[in-house]
C-alpha cells in the first residue's frame, strides 16, 4: 500500500512536472515535503487538469507547502486517469469562488478500487470521493485556461 500510494504521489506531480532535464521531482523521505526545480533557461513544462469538464495546462512552480500555511483545493489522481487520460480532476478552479491560486492537497484513488472506474469522469461530481485517500502532500501548480476550451 505505502508503495502505490508513494507512486500515485509521483504520478500526480509528474502532471505538474516531466522528468527530463527541464524539472525533476526531489522528494523527500516524506511526500508531503516534495519540491520541484527548473532550469531558469528553459520554458517549464505542462500538462492537463480536469476541472468542471473544462481543460487546463499546469505550470510548474518550485514551492510546496506546510498544510497548516492556509487555504489549498483539492486535487484527485486517479488509477488510469480520467476522461482522455488527463490524470488529474480539481474540485476547483479560476474564477471560482473558491479557487485558491493553485495551491493543492492531493488525494489519490485507493489501491482498492478497479483502476479504471473514473475512466470517463470529468469532474468531482463524478467521483466517489469515498474511493480516494488523503494524502500528506500540498504543493503549488497554477491551471492555465486551455484556448478552444468548452
Amino acid at each position: 500500500m505505502k508503495r502505490l500510494l508513494m507512486l500515485a504521489v509521483l504520478t500526480a506531480l509528474a502532471a505538474c512536472t516531466e522528468s527530463d532535464p527541464v524539472t525533476a521531482p526531489i522528494l523527500d523521505t516524506q511526500p508531503s515535503f516534495a519540491s520541484v526545480t527548473a532550469d531558469a533557461n528553459r520554458a517549464l513544462p505542462r500538462k492537463m487538469v480536469l476541472a468542471d469538464g473544462e481543460l487546463f495546462s499546469t505550470v510548474v512552480t518550485p514551492a510546496t507547502f506546510d498544510p497548516n500555511s492556509g487555504l489549498f483545493d483539492e486535487l484527485y489522481a486517479g488509477g488510469n486517469g480520467f476522461l482522455g487520460g488527463v490524470p488529474l480532476i480539481s474540485e476547483s478552479k479560476p474564477g471560482d469562488q473558491d479557487y485558491n491560486g493553485g495551491r493543492w492537497h492531493l488525494n489519490v484513488l485507493k489501491s482498492t478500487v478497479d483502476p479504471d472506474k473514473y475512466l470517463m469522469a470529468v469532474s468531482v461530481e463524478d467521483l466517489d470521493l469515498n474511493d480516494f485517500v488523503s494524502t500528506t502532500t500540498y504543493f503549488e501548480c497554477p491551471l492555465l485556461p486551455v484556448r478552444g476550451n468548452n
